[in-house]
Parts: structure tokens; C-alpha cells; sequence
């Protein structure tokens, strides 16, 4: 009988793991991944994804703004939440219509997927560098804001280094799900469920169903 007990990828943030040289198990490795996240997914008990992702990423302080005040806007701010949130934004709004915003937000999660490789932590503030101006890292918010931008980001572009980060920052969520507040539940089912649909299209591609 599968189990997700094989799918051994379950990292905090007191204990955070580097996936250097990690090897494929095969197939019984791959369903144990899928049945680990579809147990997560039941235990948020969400039963229709909500569009506006609790009201992240659609603030009516931005709506009439054009891209290039939004740019100036998350440069200026701090606050690891209200940029990421603004992020969400930018993404709902511009990112098929404006090649600007698509490069800007291209190059904005690159530096964040650089940092969570390097550190394995969001910080709480960063400057407009993306420097770490705090040491708390705490927060889970910051980390499901980071995947859902990862996710859409990867749902436009289907580059594989999004997914590749997305998949590894809720690989942490998952495993820290405890401390994940319910008011931000659906934020992690929008990730899980783009995730697990994106994987299960990479392996029909190759002729391969996974089974859960």
C-alpha cells in the first residue's frame, strides 16, 4: 500500500535541508509525494479556491496605479508581507499584458529564489536591494506569499526554476503546517493545488500517471 511516509523531503525552519544531489526514488517516491500533499490539502478542508486569495494581492491602494508607480512603490516598502502582497498585484494585473512588469517580476523572484536557496529563510524586512534588514524569519506568511508569486509566476512562464523553488518553499509549509494561521489557509491551497497539477502534467507528458 503507498504511503507518504517515502516522501522524506520535510524540512522546518529550525532543521532546513539542502536537496544538494538528491536522486530519484522512482515511482513509489513520486505517489508518496502526491498522497503526502493531498493529505495537507484535506486538512485545510476548502472546498472552492477563493479568487482573491483572501484579498491579498487585489489592495484598492493600488488598483489606480500604473506599473511603473507600483515598481517605485515596492522599492520603497519594507515589509516583507506588504511586498509580496504587492506582488500579487502587479502579477494579477499586468503580468500577460505588459512585458515590463513580466521582466520586473521575472527578475524580483529570481533574487528571492536566490536567497531562499543560500539562507532557506524569508526574512521579515528587506530594503529596496533586497537586502535583509531584520533577523526574523518566523513569519509563515511571508512564505506562502513567496510561493503563491512563485506559483503564478510558473503558471505564466512554465519555467522550471519556479516551480523547482515553489515546490521546496512548500515543502517547509507542508512540514510546518501547525504554525500556518487558518485565515491564510487558502493562500497554501492555491499553491498545493497549482503545484500538484503542474507535476502530474510533466509526468503525462511523458506518457506517466501518477498514482495517489
Amino acid at each position: 500500500m503507498k504511503n507518504e511516509n517515502l516522501y522524506t523531503y520535510k524540512p522546518t525552519l529550525g532543521k532546513p535541508i539542502t536537496y544538494q544531489y538528491s536522486k530519484f526514488n522512482g515511482m513509489d517516491f513520486v505517489s508518496s509525494y502526491a498522497i503526502y500533499r493531498l493529505n495537507i490539502l484535506k486538512k485545510l478542508k476548502i472546498s472552492k479556491q477563493s479568487k482573491d486569495l483572501l484579498g491579498y494581492g487585489k489592495s484598492s491602494e493600488y488598483a489606480k496605479k500604473d506599473f511603473d508607480m507600483l515598481f517605485k512603490k515596492f522599492e520603497s516598502l519594507e515589509n516583507t508581507k506588504e511586498k509580496l502582497s504587492l506582488m500579487l498585484f502587479m502579477q494579477h494585473k499586468y503580468l500577460r499584458k505588459k512585458n515590463k512588469v513580466q521582466k520586473y517580476c521575472c527578475n524580483i523572484l529570481s533574487k528571492f529564489i536566490r536567497k531562499y536557496e543560500v539562507s532557506k529563510k524569508i526574512y521579515l524586512k528587506y530594503d529596496s536591494n533586497l537586502m535583509k534588514i531584520s533577523h526574523n524569519y518566523s513569519d509563515m506568511t511571508n512564505y506562502l506569499l513567496l510561493s503563491a508569486n512563485l506559483a503564478i509566476y510558473y503558471q505564466y512562464s512554465k519555467n522550471l526554476k519556479f516551480l523547482n523553488a515553489f515546490i521546496k518553499i512548500n515543502d517547509l509549509l507542508c512540514s510546518e503546517f501547525q504554525k500556518i494561521r487558518k485565515n491564510n489557509y487558502d493562500l497554501l491551497h492555491f499553491s498545493l493545488n497549482l503545484e500538484i497539477n503542474a507535476i502530474k502534467k510533466l509526468y503525462l507528458k511523458r506518457g506517466i500517471k501518477i498514482e495517489a
